[in-house]
């Protein structure tokens, strides 16, 4: 378990901003902080590939195949397709469609299960204006889509995939804790939704854990010595290395209300939210056991305590939406009755 601490006396009425922050880590805990994915469309629409043909399509999808006709018709209209295209269909251009018309909109958000390039007579491009949603598998770890379908795959030398950064056929793009990866010899783009570990590697600390050294990556550890540990630094965005001061604008942003609650506000990873679950707890008396446990969920939505005090969940609501923004309010009727109240967070994590 890791744990950070912040201690309150009421007082004057604090600001409700972000400006107000204390933190005091106890001995061999940090504190905890501030601050959230990337849709599978914003990558595809980087991949830039000359091929006899590709295909996109969520590898574990079976859909119908509907084909764009030669027209550059919004691709929201019947007239467009020879079937007009859902969730669980492949939009398909093939030779049919030529040069002058592979460019069209979108007309409308859509959502398809994927797209199909098939030997049209030019690049297809769909212009900006509107979302498009591809495959039901949606940002999760280890899913994957093919890309390249064809039995022989040859790139040729100028080959590239934008926006990812590529090295003996195979690139890589970070994004927040996405990791995605396109591998030429499979013609597949997978995803990697961010563990632990994988933060800690991009993060530098390379040494073994526990080593004490100024890159260890054992969760309890502090390389920067800035009172927060990895773990801590990694489920709200706060970097293991670097700047100390930097790394401390993450941790929870404190206020009262205009009631007199007490309020904090911070953000949770969200990948991490099932793997490292966190816990407020806050009581009158850092010596007495047991503190009021009250875990931060998983859900979206405000769930309430015995105390009254509440958790309100906004998934992906952070800074980013890699970020779920959690704000903790321990209303005016405890402050009252405990006239010096504690906080901090906690949360078990296996990395």
């Amino acid at each position: 378990m890791f744990m950070g601490i912040v201690d309150y006396a009421p007082g004057p009425m604090l600001p409700p901003d972000t400006s107000s922050r204390k933190a005091q880590p106890t001995t061999n805990s940090p504190t905890y902080g501030v601050n959230s994915n990337t849709e599978i469309q914003r990558i595809l629409h980087a991949l830039a590939i000359s091929l006899v043909g590709f295909i996109l399509i969520p590898t574990t999808t079976c859909a119908a195949t509907r084909t764009k006709q030669d027209n550059p018709t919004d691709l929201n209209l019947a007239g467009s397709w020879d079937t007009l295209p859902g969730a669980g269909d492949i939009a398909q251009w093939t030779s049919t469609v030529a040069a002058g018309n592979t460019t069209a909109s979108l007309g409308a958000d859509l959502n398809w299960a994927g797209i199909k390039i098939a030997g049209p007579g030019g690049a297809v491009t769909i212009n900006s204006g509107n979302t498009l949603t591809l495959g039901t598998s949606g940002i999760a770890n280890n899913n994957s889509w093919t890309l390249v379908d064809v039995t022989t795959k040859t790139y040729g030398g100028t080959f590239a995939v934008n926006g990812l950064t590529g090295a003996a056929g195979v690139w890589t793009k970070t994004d927040g804790s996405n990791i995605w990866t396109f591998t030429q010899a499979t013609g597949k783009l997978g995803l990697t939704v961010s563990s632990y570990g994988s933060w800690a590697t991009n993060q530098g600390l390379t040494g073994t854990a526990g080593d004490g050294s100024g890159v260890d990556p054992a969760v309890n550890a502090d390389p920067n010595k800035d009172g927060v540990q990895n773990a801590m630094a990694w489920l709200l965005g706060a970097g293991a290395l670097g700047n100390p001061a930097a790394n401390l604008l993450k941790l929870p942003a404190v206020s009262r209300d205009g009631t007199g609650a007490l309020v904090l506000i911070l953000d949770r990873l969200a990948s991490s939210a099932a793997s490292a679950p966190l816990v407020v707890q806050y009581g009158d008396d850092l010596g007495a056991t047991p503190w009021n446990n009250f875990t931060v969920v998983t859900s979206a939505g405000t769930t309430t305590d015995g105390n009254g005090s509440s958790i309100a969940v906004a998934l992906g609501g952070g800074s980013t939406t890699d970020y779920d923004r959690i704000t903790v309010t321990i209303p005016a009727g405890y402050m009252a009755t405990h006239p010096k109240t504690f906080a901090r967070l906690a949360a078990n994590l296996t990395p």
